[in-house]
Order: C-alpha cells, then structure tokens, then sequence
C-alpha cells in the first residue's frame, strides 16, 4: 500500500498529513474527532482510522490530515468556527492538487465535513458521516457536563503553579500534541483551542446538502445517539 507522511504550509499553518493508496483513484478525505487521549491510546487523528485505512485504500485515494490545532498540524491564532476548519481544508485540497473528494468526517470531525460539504458543493463529491454530532448535542446535559468538567480542568493547569510537566500531560492527553513541542511559549497558543473544540455547533442547514450523504452509526453511540443519524435521514432526501 502506498503511503506518504507529508508537512505543508497552508495559509500561513503548517499541516501533517498522510496519504495512502494509489493517487489516482477517487480521492476521499477523512476529518478526525477530538483526539482525547485520556479514553483511549489510540484516540487520535492518525490511528482513529487505523482499521479502515487498508481497506478504503484499496479503493481510494485516502487523505487523513491532523486538524490544525491537534496532532502535529499547528493551531490556529484565533478561535474557529467549523466553517474556519471548512475554508482551511478547501484551501488545502486546493494545494494539494486533489479535486471533488468524498469527504468524510467521524464524531467532532464530522462538524468539519458537513459544514464543508453544504460550503463546498461543487467540490465535494459525496458527504460520509461517522457517529457525527449534530447542533442539539450541544444541548444535552451529559454534554454540557463534560465541557465544564473539561473546562475546569483547563482553567487548572493554566496557573502558574502547575508544573510542566502537569500541562503536557493535558495538552497531550486533550490534543495529542507531541509533548516535545510544549513549552512555556506554546502552552498558550495551544490553549486557543478551548473554545475551538468545545463549540459544537454548525453555522450550516444540513437540509441544504445537495451531494449523496452516507451515514454510518453505532447504535450505542453515548455522545452521539444514533437518533441523529434517523433525523440527518429524514431531512435529507439524498442520504441512506
């Protein structure tokens, strides 16, 4: 299987991605969910797929990139929305030579690739959701929990008092940002992402998508019920 581990700068952020099978299949381009570290070693934007990627890239030209602010892709200065991510990785496909992929987003990933598709549809060829969030899972108590627990934590180890050591421990747990590139000067601008993760919402009518939409769900999904998947269904005519 061919693969390649890649670094470019795009709009001003440097990005890691990898590529995998032969590039002259139908590119599909896959949005990570929140690394969380803490729940699962191999909870990160590189091995999230790990099962996958043999079999997709049998088929496809497979592009999974660390969403800048996760992974070894840097932060952005401000704090972004879903349709920041959107506008970034357009811009990216763009650079990267690829046209009219599938894209397909898992869990908080999945904010990205909807909002890209509705954004993008003429270069978007078809939408895959996975487990994806929806706008109302932003309301649900067991949510809202788990942001201020989150948040709680975050509002910790920012003191001065806290060693180091402490903040790589959370920076990498929450961002799987290698620990060797947390320091003094880059705790801050990692931190951004607090208000980037934790917003939920789209800035987009799903009932806009005009391409065919996948959905593939887990019946037992805690932060994202499979009744999103019955109303992503029942909204849009394209989908099965």
């Amino acid at each position: 299987m061919n693969h390649t581990d890649t670094k470019i700068i795009v709009d001003g952020l440097t990005i890691r991605y990898q590529t995998y099978g032969d590039n002259s299949k139908q590119p599909l381009l896959f949005f990570g969910g929140l690394p969380m570290k803490f729940f699962s070693m191999e909870a990160n934007e590189q091995v999230d797929f790990h099962f996958w990627k043999k079999v997709f890239a049998k088929y496809f030209y497979l592009i999974i990139a660390d969403n800048p602010g996760f992974g070894e892709s840097d932060p952005p200065s401000k704090i972004w929305g879903f349709i920041d991510y959107a506008k970034f990785f357009n811009a990216f496909i763009k650079q990267i030579g690829i046209s009219k992929p599938i894209i397909m987003g898992k869990s908080w990933g999945g904010g990205i690739a909807l909002t890209y598709a509705v954004s993008f549809p003429n270069d978007t060829k078809a939408l895959i959701l996975v487990n994806s969030g929806t706008n109302e899972d932003a309301h649900r108590f067991f949510v809202k929990t788990g942001i201020a627990i989150t948040k709680f934590f975050i509002k910790i180890i920012t003191l001065r008092i806290v060693p180091m050591s402490i903040k790589k421990y959370f920076i990498t747990g929450l961002l799987n940002i290698p620990r060797e590139k947390i320091n003094k000067n880059t705790v801050s601008k990692y931190l951004i992402m607090e208000d980037t993760i934790f917003d939920f919402e789209t800035e987009i009518d799903h009932r806009e998508l005009k391409m065919p939409l996948i959905l593939v769900w887990g019946e037992h999904d805690f932060w994202a019920p499979v009744r999103n998947a019955y109303k992503l269904h029942k909204d849009v005519k394209n989908s099965v």
